[in-house]
């Protein structure tokens, strides 16, 4: 049950990292280009910083930056119509009644009451409650590694390429809390807090740049069958578009910069897998 809260820290647009002389890095190398991948948390601290020189060097090298979406530049409208209700409806129309009551419990013991989630989709209420656990606790978008890098190219004019839209990214979700039975999500939200306290275990192995590890955290209960199920679409389904993105994009002679979520390089459908099948790429980790 805990996989869904793992895989949110791991996949979406913020990152954790460190100066550890083991990395959760890899260069791949094709005949035309570089491309350097990060693998990333979503959620960072002031104390993160700086980062390794092998990391910064590597990016200061890469004529693109390549993110799963740039959140400077959020198209405020779709956010807003496809994150609250505007046809009257509220939250506790769309989902059942023992979620919502956890729901309002958890936002309550936080002090905030009704008018601020009431008219929140589903998916948003779900983010939201986790993102005020890890704030809480230290854990901030803002001290994020995506964040980092996303302003140091605008200062140095870098080209920025984003993998993923905001729409992309919203659907994500909705289509999990519309294929998943709610009284999983009890389940999850009861866990909450619980998940916030792995992010220091998820940063250890991020430090040690274990694959083995993290694939491990990520994908923990892929054996049930509604985690299979999360695990498809918030992970492979995603993984088998941005992989095809990044072989086309190393089809020109550039150098490319690429932070993604750490769990997109975990597993049979991750990235480094993706990559290390195709003979056309030498992989390597830094």
């Amino acid at each position: 049950m805990k996989k869904i809260s793992s895989i949110i820290l791991l996949v979406l647009s913020f990152i954790i990292s460190s100066n550890a002389q083991n990395h959760f890095f890899w260069k791949i190398e094709s005949s035309n280009s570089t491309l350097y991948l990060l693998g990333s948390i979503h959620f960072g601290k002031k104390t993160i910083y700086p980062l390794d020189s092998i990391i910064e060097k590597s990016f200061e090298s890469s004529d693109n930056l390549v993110i799963e979406m740039d959140v400077n530049h959020v198209d405020k409208n779709i956010l807003m119509k496809k994150s609250f209700y505007n046809d009257g409806s509220k939250l506790n129309d769309h989902i059942s009644q023992n979620v919502y009551e956890l729901i309002k419990k958890k936002f309550a013991v936080k002090g905030i009451k009704e008018p601020f989630y009431e008219k929140m989709m589903p998916w948003l209420a779900f983010i939201r409650l986790q993102q005020l656990d890890l704030l809480k606790s230290g854990f901030s978008p803002e001290e994020g590694i995506d964040m980092h890098f996303i302003n140091n190219a605008e200062k140095v004019k870098k080209s920025i390429l984003s993998l993923e839209t905001l729409d992309d990214q919203i659907n994500t979700f909705e289509k999990v809390f519309n294929q998943v039975d709610s009284s999983h999500f009890e389940k999850i939200i009861n866990d909450f807090e619980s998940q916030t306290n792995m992010v220091d275990t998820l940063f250890e192995v991020w430090k040690r740049g274990s694959l083995e590890e993290m694939t491990k955290l990520a994908l923990e209960d892929s054996s049930d069958s509604v985690e299979k199920k999360i695990n498809s679409i918030m992970l492979d389904e995603r993984n088998i578009r941005m992989y095809s993105k990044l072989i086309e994009f190393m089809t020109e002679k550039h150098k490319y910069f690429v932070v993604l979520g750490a769990a997109h390089l975990c597993g049979e459908n991750g990235l480094v897998n993706l990559f290390s099948k195709n003979n056309k790429y030498k992989i390597t980790k830094l």
